[in-house]
């Protein structure tokens, strides 16, 4: 996904979204960012969905580390978690996991993890070094090991997840966010659709555009086959306030081509960036791949091929923010 400014489109933009940057009030320096390592243990029994059964964490400024502990016995029927460990009898694992906070900002937290694990009756100790950037609350799985018996529980799993810590100085500010969808055609026509969300600064917040649907017969006559391709997009988005009154945003999208009973698509990935308050900014999507079987009216079975369909087409993301004056959460 390349992050790109559409200047036409922008100015367009920019009519109907109420720009807050005069008037915003921000600190000149930002607080040095902290971020929070957040270790979760996962159990599935034999019989039954899994389930979390321990959490410990550690809040990290940048070049900081700290360590957590979690040890389990043989069976996975008792466990212990923290910074330090409570004994119980003979630990079948232990676990020592050291992490450095290399770098934090939105969505895109980078963090060292050194993973030391013991097992009982194993010679020596199993060591493994991990270099993370990680997307906010979403897990990294750092390891897996099954029960001894089936009595407590078949396995567990150890994962990590990472959170930037809000600052406590106030209230977080809410802000808004427009969003266009905006496909344009080989011949320059364009398709749009408009969304706006609001949410307190640092808190993920999703979005769903309205499906664009496409006549095969329009898109391509040689075919000669009258159906409907519907092109949805939709994904989240994260925002902070940083220096300056500037915005650090984390935008992520997806779109599936969807015909009949069937989809096709592709993620995007996360996008980070700085933009300023009221500035639009464009993430163009990648061209359609993939395809579909469809039936021609004299019912022979033909493959609709997507980067054919489209061919000459462009999808964009237009994204602009505003905090919202007097306004907090």
């Amino acid at each position: 996904m390349s992050a790109t400014k559409w200047a036409g489109f922008a100015t367009a933009c920019l009519l109907v979204t109420t720009s807050a940057a005069s008037s915003l009030t921000q600190a000149a320096t930002a607080p040095a960012p902290v971020a929070q390592m957040v270790l979760r243990v996962v159990k599935t029994p034999t019989s039954g969905p899994s389930r979390e059964v321990a959490t410990a964490d550690v809040e990290l400024a940048v070049g900081e580390s700290k360590q957590l502990m979690f040890a389990a016995s043989a069976s996975l029927c008792e466990s212990s978690i923290g910074g330090t460990l409570n004994r119980f009898g003979a630990p079948g694992h232990v676990w020592t996991v050291r992490f450095t906070l290399m770098s934090a900002q939105t969505d895109r937290i980078a963090v060292d993890v050194d993973t030391e694990r013991q097992d009982d009756g194993a010679p020596g100790t199993r060591r493994a070094v991990r270099h993370l950037i990680l997307t906010e609350g979403a897990p990294h799985v750092l390891d897996f090991v099954e029960s001894s018996t089936p009595a407590c529980a078949a396995n567990l799993l150890i994962e990590l997840s990472a959170a930037m810590v809000e600052s406590a100085t106030g209230a977080p500010q809410l802000l808004r966010y427009d969003l266009w969808l905006a496909h344009r055609d080989a011949s320059g026509r364009e398709w749009t659709r408009h969304e706006v969300r609001t949410a307190p600064e640092g808190i993920r917040s999703e979005f769903r555009f309205e499906p664009l649907q496409w006549s095969t017969l329009a898109l391509m006559p040689a075919l000669k086959i009258d159906d409907v391709v519907e092109e949805h997009v939709f994904g989240s988005l994260r925002g902070r306030i940083v220096n300056g009154g500037q915005l650090e945003l984390s935008i992520s999208t997806s779109r599936r081509l969807v015909h009949g009973r069937g989809s096709t698509g592709e993620e995007s990935g996360t996008k980070v960036f700085t933009a300023g308050p009221g500035e639009a900014i464009a993430l163009e999507l990648p061209a359609a791949a993939g395809g579909s079987a469809a039936t021609s009216a004299a019912g022979a079975r033909t493959l609709l091929n997507y980067q054919e369909l489209f061919k000459g087409h462009t999808t964009a993301v237009v994204l602009t923010v505003n905090p919202l004056q007097g306004d907090k959460r």
